[in-house]
């Protein structure tokens, strides 16, 4: 777990010299299925860890914008048993999009794992997704998103010196699956420009916490 804070801060100290703040932009995927979409900015960078019976299964990844249609990275993960870093790629195209088409439509690898995930919007701020896979995709796969105050609320309030303070609501994205037997549910804000987190539950026995950085 060492490892992996070490290569965050890394990462996370030259994203920040080398770009300075940016918007942020939410995940391309819910909590562990993955949207029929890319990222929305050049890069990525996000970490995250697990905890299961007192124990925290981490990762790292990296994604890269190549073009409007295709993204590609890798993830770094540490294995329970032996401490060890696994290395694995991550790539996923857009097929086809919602505007064009009906649905939104892609493809991606994960390590090994290969998948095929679809999206639709259904009013309301909704987005429901479904897709098929192998490996850690097990097969189908579903889940329903919903972007809640989809632009920040600013809320102003007066002190006690009659001064006025203002403060903000950003957008929240709140997210329920179905994958390898257990229902997720999660939600993703951004905290401050440029780092979005996460809070999720797995199975709704396991807790999973992520923070991300967007340049």
């Amino acid at each position: 777990m060492k490892k992996l804070i070490y290569i965050s801060l890394a990462l996370a100290l030259i994203l920040t010299a080398a770009n300075g703040i940016s918007e942020a932009a939410l995940s391309d995927n819910l909590v562990l299925v993955p949207e029929a979409s890319i990222i929305d900015e050049t890069g990525e960078v996000s970490a995250d860890i697990i905890l299961n019976d007192g124990l925290g299964n981490g990762s790292i990844s990296g994604v890269f914008r190549l073009t409007p249609f295709l993204e590609a990275g890798v993830v770094v993960s540490e294995a329970t048993q032996n401490n060890e870093l696994s290395f694995d790629p991550l790539v996923k195209t857009i097929l086809i999009n919602e505007y064009n088409y009906a649905l939104n439509l892609a493809a991606g690898l994960h390590g090994e794992d290969l998948y095929v995930v679809g999206s639709k919007t259904l009013g309301h701020n909704l987005k429901g997704h479904f897709g098929v896979g192998n490996g850690r995709f097990d097969e189908i796969f579903v889940g329903l998103s919903k972007t809640i105050n989809t632009s920040s609320i600013e809320i102003s309030e007066e002190n006690t010196n009659n001064n006025s303070i203002i403060s903000s609501l950003q957008p929240v994205k709140a997210s329920i699956e179905f994958m390898n037997g257990n229902f997720n549910i999660g939600a993703r804000s951004e905290i401050i420009g440029g780092l979005n987190a996460e809070l999720s539950l797995i199975n709704l026995d396991r807790f999973k916490a992520s923070i991300g950085y967007s340049f």
